[in-house]
């Protein structure tokens, strides 16, 4: 989905469209249902609410916010002084990283849940297992008896959204990300990774959709409801 050419309407208003059935759990992208709202997994009219909780389009947001950085300071008439904490080329890889970590973060704690672990239990698995590869490898794995990989080669083959490739781009620049946080590498993001955060988010959220409606929601109809 291109929408680097979209500046006058939210990013995350465009992206963040998920809604998560209140009964069975299944996310769908859809407009604001109003009234008149059934379920098409269970057939039951409890409602719905937004599926991702609102770091996720604050984050979308301002990656808008730095995408378009330059152009608004040539607008405006302003000198621009751009930093290492201003500079779109850093800080764009910077919170699609973040994106990816608060959506792993989230569907962890909404695995956990439906298997009915306590916020306690939750929040002690996720300290055991404190980097994003260790929750990816060692925590989905553990909750779910099967690998990463494995899982996302399944979504993929249900949706035709190629997932890996997704994940593979993300690791890049994860790896790149790293590089430059921790040895001051600030060559590691290469020139193409900006461009490449944006394109790949809405294949992101569709990977975590794709994950959550797999091993979260309750995928068989209620034929009571």
């Amino acid at each position: 989905m291109n929408i680097t050419g979209i500046r006058n309407q939210s990013w995350a208003g465009l992206l963040n469209v998920f809604y998560i059935c209140l009964n069975c759990d299944l996310v769908e992208a859809q407009g604001l249902p109003l009234g008149g709202y059934k379920c098409r997994n269970c057939g039951h009219p409890s409602g719905v609410r937004m599926f991702y909780s609102v770091i996720i389009p604050n984050l979308i947001d301002a990656i808008q916010d730095f995408y378009f950085l330059h152009d608004r300071s040539e607008v405006q008439g302003d000198a621009v002084r751009l930093s290492l904490e201003t500079n779109p080329h850093i800080v764009i890889p910077l919170l699609f990283c973040t994106l990816e970590e608060v959506a792993l973060e989230d569907f962890l704690h909404a695995l956990m849940r439906k298997q009915a672990l306590p916020l306690p239990a939750r929040i002690k698995l996720l300290k055991e297992h404190r980097t994003g590869r260790q929750r990816r490898l060692k925590l989905f794995r553990r909750l779910t008896c099967r690998s990463w990989d494995d899982a996302l080669a399944e979504v993929h083959e249900a949706s035709q959204i190629d997932f890996p490739k997704t994940f593979a781009f993300y690791r890049e620049v994860n790896h790149a990300r790293n590089r430059f946080l921790h040895a001051g590498a600030q060559w590691a993001i290469k020139p193409n990774h900006p461009q490449g955060c944006i394109d790949h988010i809405w294949p992101l959220l569709k990977l975590f959709v794709g994950l959550h409606n797999r091993f979260v929601c309750v995928q068989h109809r209620n034929e009571n409801m």
